[in-house]
């Protein structure tokens, strides 16, 4: 192990003392094979010939300098770090997909990750869109004024498809999945109570609800990130 594998060993076992949820993120990155000699340059030479693979891995071999960033503003701010890290994910994916004329690209996307991060610890709130919050949102658009019921469908519908796409995502874990499907009755699942729920998991009710809406907040940037990678790739 070289001293940068050593570095990010650290890094990662900080990770999971200060948040032992994200332990099952942490192990899918520590997987990820680290860039090799040159393969950056490489990468950014394909990338901006439009080489989708290029893109791709650049996204995925960043992932452990999105980790460090987050973890670093997470101790200098005492901010949660399971929240900085999927804004500085974000922040990787706008600064490569944005076309820049920067002689020092990498030192760019670093850039693009550290701002994402500190505009999280700026603005210092959850901007996840709760059930209470996306019934306002689009009451409007039901066809007969916002029956609670239409409104009820068309939530679940769109949170079912977002939960399918998170199931592949680097910020979502099974029990996350889990706990939003039974709270829903999504998929193969009920729907339960919050004290069902901790039941279940052996906690009290307040911890679900925690989880619940951390997990609705990954949700969003899920969206936002995919979104943008969607049209970076294309």
């Amino acid at each position: 192990m070289n001293k940068t594998d050593k570095r990010y060993e650290q890094i990662y076992q900080r990770c999971i003392e200060l948040f032992p949820d994200m332990r099952p993120l942490i192990n899918k990155i520590r997987k990820i094979q680290p860039p090799r000699k040159r393969e950056c340059r490489i990468l950014l030479e394909k990338l901006f010939a439009g080489d989708k693979a290029a893109a791709s891995r650049l996204v995925e071999m960043y992932l452990r300098n999105a980790l460090r960033i987050s973890l670093e503003t997470a101790e200098e701010f005492s901010m949660p770090l399971d929240e900085i890290f999927p804004e500085t994910v974000l922040g990787l994916s706008e600064a490569l997909h944005k076309k820049s004329n920067a002689t020092n690209y990498l030192a760019y996307i670093d850039h693009g990750m550290r701002a994402k991060a500190l505009n999280y610890v700026r603005k210092n709130k959850n901007d996840f869109l709760s059930y209470e919050e996306y019934c306002e949102n689009i009451k409007d658009q039901a066809s007969y004024d916002g029956e609670k019921q239409m409104i009820h469908q068309i939530y679940l519908r769109q949170l079912n498809q977002l939960l399918n796409d998170a199931m592949h995502s680097y910020m979502m874990d099974d029990r996350d999945v889990k706990i939003l499907s039974l709270r829903f009755g999504l998929g193969s699942y009920t729907k339960h109570s919050y004290k069902e729920i901790a039941n279940m998991y052996s906690t009290d009710s307040s911890r679900i609800q925690f989880i619940e809406k951390r997990a609705l907040h990954k949700l969003k940037i899920i969206y936002k990130i995919s979104d943008k990678l969607k049209e970076f790739l294309e």
